[in-house]
């Protein structure tokens, strides 16, 4: 049997990373999607080594820079498994116990594997997730399009019929635009849509 009282994926975003899924996450001080520096993290040192880094009982070694919060949550032994993709590493599949001393090498090298297995999935997921992310949000402005509003209009004016409530709709019209296009040129339009978008 392997205990698990607490798991996330964390991926790598640039020089954060994100947690992707999070076990248990009522008692987690961290948020799905949250950025969090990499910087001096073990996820950095995991996927820059591209090797499993446990610690099996972080009361006695305090080093990491979120040993606090783990053992907040009661948390005593932590596996941090990196995700690897082509000699890639995408981030790091996080597993915590409240036992000290938890994992086993055998069980140590079962969840390598296991590691290893979900690395592909959870890449499809996420490029997944940027691409329908894409095909709702203007790249320009950044704001939801047309096919994201007219998804969410038909949500909103169903459950604003099933509760008999009003629905009110803001719309703004930018006057003149055109002609601002026209005199200062297409990408100082650009600039102008960017920041009244903001």
């Amino acid at each position: 049997m392997i205990y698990i009282d607490w798991a996330a994926i964390a991926l790598l975003e640039e020089q954060d990373f994100n947690f992707w899924a999070i076990y248990n996450p009522e008692n987690s001080p961290w948020k799905l999607k949250e950025s969090i520096p990499l910087e001096g993290t073990v996820i950095q040192m995991v996927c820059q080594q591209m090797k499993t880094v446990y610690e099996p009982d972080i009361e006695l070694n305090q080093s990491t820079w979120n040993t606090k919060d783990y053992l907040n949550m009661g948390m005593r032994s932590i596996l941090n498994l990196p995700l690897v993709i082509k000699n890639r590493c995408i981030g790091s599949l996080i597993i915590a116990s409240r036992r000290p001393d938890a994992y086993t090498p055998r069980q140590v090298k079962l969840l390598e594997q296991l590691a290893r297995q979900i690395a592909h999935p959870v890449e499809n997921a996420r490029i997944y997730a940027q691409v329908s992310k894409r095909a709702r949000v203007d790249e320009l402005t950044r704001l939801f399009n047309r096919r994201h509003f007219e998804e969410r209009l038909k949500i909103e004016l169903a459950r604003h019929a099933r509760h008999e409530r009003v629905f009110s709709l803001a719309m703004i019209d930018l006057d003149g635009f055109k002609a601002y296009n026209d005199i200062y040129g297409h990408p100082s339009g650009d600039e102008l849509l960017r920041i009244i978008g903001a």
